[in-house]
């Protein structure tokens, strides 16, 4: 099993952390360690049937997009802030009780959430903008180029606030 410090800055509660856990924006295969190329989330996914339960969970709702990795399993994730875990979900219950499968998917949810708030604490969960464009680019998930325009649309923003903060 991949470990949840190997991609990780050193940060105390991911060392500690009895589930698997990474931070990112950098992430990888739970299973085989292979890269991943970011996070697809529950909304960027095609709506077969219109409308889920589980919308109102999507924001903690993500997969892996990894092209390369070998492991036959779907990548999906609880996601909270830039921390993720595994998380599974129930695919069949005895009678097919679609309203039962759901609920334990919720359940699934839930539990993965609790486990990475009661893992990582609240100051440690996100990465702040700079950061996270310093990291994607060190890990090769954009270019030099998309790294500056983000730069330079943060310095934009803060340069707007500060503008109408003194207004």
């Amino acid at each position: 099993m991949h470990t949840s410090t190997q991609t990780q800055t050193a940060a105390p509660a991911l060392a500690q952390a009895t589930i698997p856990i990474q931070k990112g924006p950098v992430y990888h295969c739970f299973t085989c360690g292979a890269p991943a190329q970011g996070l697809r989330t529950w909304a960027d996914l095609p709506k077969w049937d219109g409308y889920s339960p589980l919308d109102q969970w999507g924001e903690h709702i993500a997969y892996l997009i990894l092209p390369g990795c070998p492991a036959s399993h779907i990548h999906r994730v609880a996601r909270l802030g830039d921390c993720i875990t595994p998380l599974a979900f129930v695919h069949h219950v005895a009678g097919g009780d679609w309203h039962r499968t759901t609920s334990a998917d919720i359940q699934a949810i839930r539990d993965a959430l609790a486990a990475l708030a009661a893992a990582i604490p609240e100051s440690e969960r996100n990465n702040d903008a700079a950061a996270n464009i310093v990291l994607s680019l060190m890990a090769g998930l954009i270019t030099p180029t998309a790294a500056m325009e983000k730069i330079r649309l943060l310095l934009e923003v803060h340069t707007s606030l500060e503008v109408s903060a003194h207004a």
